[in-house]
């Protein structure tokens, strides 16, 4: 199992943890194209797994963005998706 750590998210990026930049992205396409990295070097190292994306709230958008990027490359696509409806 390998976890995605988005670029200025949890330990990766450039920026300390009290900058006011920290977990800002830049692009929602540009984090997709981070993720397609991470799971090419996945592939290349273990050239038979199959590759589970799973995505929660940003993450679940990401996933999308990544599942039409990557058309056909993936294994599976696993969303968790949540939303409150006040009636």
């Amino acid at each position: 199992m390998f976890a995605h750590d988005h670029f200025g998210h949890g330990e990766s990026g450039p920026y300390e943890k009290t900058d006011r930049n920290r977990c800002q992205l830049r692009s929602f396409h540009e984090s997709a194209d981070d993720i397609i990295a991470r799971i090419e070097i996945v592939k290349e190292k273990y050239p038979d797994t199959k590759i589970i994306l799973c995505g929660h709230s940003m993450g679940g958008l990401l996933s999308c963005l990544v599942a039409e990027k990557y058309k056909g490359k993936q294994s599976v696509i696993f969303l968790i998706i949540y939303f409150i409806l006040e009636i």
